[in-house]
């Protein structure tokens, strides 16, 4: 009995020692909690952004004079707000709970330092502040992760296509478009489109002061005049407006290398429309069309690239940018027939 005693209170005591040594040492053994952030950093101190993919291909964004662009395609706009964006999601992820500590592990779910499906690292005047290991998918919105000199493979709230490595999914497609209220005229084909500014709203005299905070009447919508036009003939105010909105919205899809086929139609462009701003500058876009390829491609004045656009919409601005189009033809008058004398018929015998 007092045998069964001791070997109890040696037990208890062995207890107390781990309760105690976990209360003051526990922090420093145990692992990352589920809740703490993966990577530690400030959006606004990171200027340099690269990005890894499995297959070699990779992309690298940079920020000067406060606006992110694409050093390796000549200093190319990128989508700013597309980068904060990633940056922002990477600043919210958590460390979660491993899912492995082994560098087999690191290589099955391609986090290793040669074999992942994506590596991003982000870095400060030239310095790397945190490279990332992206691997295989376990869920929905899931993807394995691991940090440049941790053993532990992660599970974390992301995606790979949301660190794609293709230029044409990081660059500024909103680059072609002219805002609508700085178009002043559109020129092509031997045409002038001006933009009519709407009439001011008259003053009321006599205003009674309680009137006074009536909600404001919507503006005019802007109007369109086209030349030059023959007699009889009107501008077709709805299409001269739809041009002018395709102008304001016109949208890159890619970039295409000017080679082949696609320097030779750039060439012989089938459309060239010039756009002058209220400031005075112009653009002048050329509209061609690669038929071997259906390629719809758009170069402009002040850049050297050539675009990809929509296929429709390259088609719309080849089609409804000529007068046949915006003009509404005079309808013909016909003159009335005149009706023959029409003898009565003879009666029947």
């Amino acid at each position: 009995m007092e045998k069964h005693i001791r070997i109890l209170t040696i037990v208890l005591a062995i207890q107390v020692i781990l309760a105690l040594v976990l209360v003051f040492f526990g922090p420093g053994l145990s692992t990352q909690g589920p809740d703490i952030g993966l990577v530690a950093f400030k959006g606004a101190d990171i200027d340099g952004v690269s990005i890894a993919g499995g297959a070699g291909e990779s992309i690298t964004l940079a920020k000067k004079d406060g606006h992110w662009i694409l050093p390796d395609h000549k200093g190319f706009p990128a989508n700013g707000p597309q980068v904060d964006s990633l940056l922002e999601g990477l600043s919210h992820l958590k460390h979660g709970l491993p899912v492995a500590t082994t560098a087999s592990a690191q290589t099955r779910f391609k986090v290793a330092e040669k074999e992942f499906e994506r590596k991003i690292v982000l870095s400060q005047n030239g310095t790397s502040k945190v490279v990332l290991y992206l691997g295989t998918s376990p869920g929905l919105r899931q993807v394995h992760a691991r940090l440049e000199g941790s053993e532990a493979t992660l599970s974390v709230a992301f995606a790979n296509h949301q660190a794609p490595v293709k230029v044409d999914e990081w660059m500024d497609k909103s680059i072609l478009a002219i805002p609508l209220e700085e178009i002043a005229t559109m020129t092509f084909a031997g045409l002038t489109v001006t933009r009519q500014e709407p009439a001011p709203p008259a003053e009321k005299k006599d205003v009674k002061p309680e009137a006074t905070n009536a909600p404001t009447p919507p503006a005019e919508q802007v109007s369109w005049t086209l030349q030059p036009l023959a007699s009889g003939e009107t501008a077709n105010m709805e299409e001269l407006a739809k041009l002018a909105r395709a102008v304001a919205h016109l949208s890159a899809d890619g970039l295409e290398e000017a080679v082949g086929d696609n320097a030779t139609a750039m060439d012989k462009p089938l459309l060239e429309l010039t756009v002058k701003r209220k400031n005075g500058s112009e653009t002048v876009f050329k509209f061609a069309k690669v038929e071997k390829t259906n390629l719809s491609l758009v170069k402009f004045s002040g850049r050297d690239e050539i675009f990809r656009i929509a296929n429709a919409v390259g088609d719309m601005f080849l089609k409804n940018a000529r007068k046949e189009s915006l003009i509404v033809a005079p309808k013909k008058v016909e003159a009335p027939k005149e009706e023959g004398f029409k003898a009565a018929p003879l009666p029947t015998p």
